[in-house]
């Protein structure tokens, strides 16, 4: 199966905002780091400032994942500039396989479409944050041989 990766349309981006921003949301919750209460706004503020200029924001690039034989929607991706990282490091801020195509080998052709777009985009390395609570993910990257850099540690007091 040969898949594709193409721009979202403003509102094919806007679902995609919704979708992504509320999973953030409830990820920082399950890590224990956001509050029910506050997450939401943080996530919005989050994105907000990572993307200020939405879709059009420069250096990056947001991208819907397509099957080329069937058109069907398989995941997306999101890469841009690191701000916290070296310079020429991309980050993957936001990779994800609708449900009914997980489990198929679907994230290694994504996450191979991501790197394929950081370079398009001028960077040398590219990192990602995943969380603790997502062996899934976890094991991908691994698999695609990105290298652990750093940990974080909570405990509550």
């Amino acid at each position: 199966m040969r898949l594709r990766s193409t721009p979202f349309d403003p509102e094919q981006f806007a679902v995609w905002r919704e979708h992504s921003i509320a999973a953030f949301a409830a990820d920082k919750i399950a890590a224990g780091t956001w509050s029910a209460d506050q997450a939401p706004a943080l996530a919005v503020a989050s994105f907000d400032e990572s993307l200020p200029q939405g879709s059009d924001t420069t250096g990056h690039a947001i991208r819907r994942v397509i099957n080329d034989a069937t058109e069907e929607l398989i995941g997306w991706f999101w890469v841009g500039p690191a701000t916290h990282s070296a310079p020429g490091t991309a980050w993957l801020f936001d990779i994800e396989i609708v449900p009914e195509h997980r489990g198929q080998g679907h994230g290694r052709a994504v996450l191979k479409l991501a790197e394929d777009e950081a370079r398009t985009l001028g960077f040398s390395t590219l990192g990602l944050h995943v969380f603790a609570h997502n062996p899934v993910a976890r094991h991908l990257y691994e698999a695609c041989d990105f290298q652990l850099t750093d940990l974080n540690y909570a405990k509550k007091l």
